[in-house]
């Protein structure tokens, strides 16, 4: 998944997906945001929530990652065709 939210000067990317087996939800987030963006950057949990859908319940991190000076290729479409 990846939406673009724009704010006054500032574009934010939403990065999501899975946790491999043996893998913290932060390093999760690292490699997505590698995966998709092809940028490298600390990352930091904001919070963690349980999500109670139909079929069973499921836990979801929320990260935020601050890149400064990204490239137009990196603000374009997400890397591997989706969005």
């Amino acid at each position: 998944m990846s939406e673009l939210v724009e704010r006054v000067d500032e574009f934010d990317r939403l990065v999501g997906g899975a946790v491999e087996v043996g893998e913290s939800y932060a390093e999760a987030a690292a490699r997505e945001l590698v995966e998709e963006r092809g940028v490298r950057a600390p990352v930091r949990h904001v919070f963690t929530f349980l999500c109670r859908e139909v079929i069973s319940p499921y836990w979801l991190a929320v990260h935020e990652a601050v890149v400064v000076g990204i490239s137009p290729r990196i603000r374009g479409r997400p890397r591997g065709g989706g969005g």
